[in-house]
């Protein structure tokens, strides 16, 4: 009895707290937008250290096309990851005919889980 009634508990407060689905889908938001910033970032540092007058490495141009060219692929598929996140395509529950999909579509529920 008192597991049952702890178990109770434990249900409601994780149904108040982000299901990881969501956790998913807001942080796909985040890989939006953090593709377009690392790019500004990495242009504005060769802008910034580009310099005729400098004597290192980092003053010279092409280090800086070979970084932001080797970069720019990387961060265009982190804003396509946080698309596809936010989109909602890495739930398994909306692919039924993916592993760990079921055939109706809807959202496990806590009381479909097994206790161990």
């Amino acid at each position: 009895m008192q597991q049952a009634c702890n178990q109770k508990s434990i249900n409601s407060g994780i149904r108040n707290l982000f299901t990881m689905q969501q956790l998913k889908k807001y942080l796909g938001l985040v890989w939006m937008a953090l593709g377009p910033i690392a790019i500004a970032i990495l242009i504005w540092g060769a802008a910034n250290n580009i310099s005729a007058t400098g004597t290192g490495d980092i003053n010279k141009p092409l280090p800086w096309v070979i970084i932001i060219a080797i970069f720019t692929p990387i961060a265009i598929g982190l804003s396509v990851f946080g698309w596809y996140a936010w989109g909602n395509e890495y739930n398994p529950a909306a692919h039924p005919n993916l592993p760990g999909g079921n055939a109706t579509g809807a959202q496990p529920s806590l009381s479909d889980a097994s206790t161990v």
